[in-house]
């Protein structure tokens, strides 16, 4: 098991390495107020039932075989609607689908309004050439979650 580095996984350098998509109707700040450890953590509010918000992490390579696993700290403030999704690209940056299906996704649940550890995991299907974390809101949610400490192990095919 070897931890993979994630660029500023932790919110400590603000947005640098994450690519923000927001309608008017959400916004995403990273904040003191938000942060579990650190100084840093990400606020995600979505005030609409029609739009989404989505932050992106860069690009981290991957190597076939292995099994990946992602871990972050998160709670719930107002509502529901808003999780992590581990993507896999291809060289040409495409997203391609896992071979684990809904089991590369975690939701945020309603009950959770204490900071929660959540995990996510997939392996690469064929032709992966790098992995995204995708912290979003579903296109109906109306919620405002707080997230950081976001880690990536990689497990090679001897431990699973």
């Amino acid at each position: 098991m070897q931890s993979i580095d994630l660029p500023n996984g932790d919110f400590e350098e603000d947005l640098k390495d994450w690519k923000v998509s927001v309608k008017d109707s959400g916004t995403v700040m990273v904040r003191t107020k938000s942060a579990k450890t650190g100084t840093l953590g990400l606020l995600v509010t979505d005030r609409s039932e029609t739009d989404a918000v989505q932050l992106v992490s860069g690009p981290v390579p991957v190597k076939m075989g292995c099994f990946y696993r992602v871990s972050f700290q998160a709670r719930l403030i107002e509502g529901s609607g808003s999780g992590v999704r581990l993507r896999f690209l291809d060289a040409d940056r495409k997203v391609l689908e896992g071979e684990h299906g809904r089991d590369s996704s975690v939701e945020l649940r309603q009950e959770n309004t204490d900071w929660t550890n959540y995990t996510c995991s997939g392996t690469p299907p064929a032709g992966s050439v790098a992995l995204q974390i995708a912290i979003r809101t579903n296109g109906r949610a109306v919620v405002k979650a707080e997230f950081d400490d976001f880690q990536i192990l990689e497990l090679p095919p001897q431990d699973q």
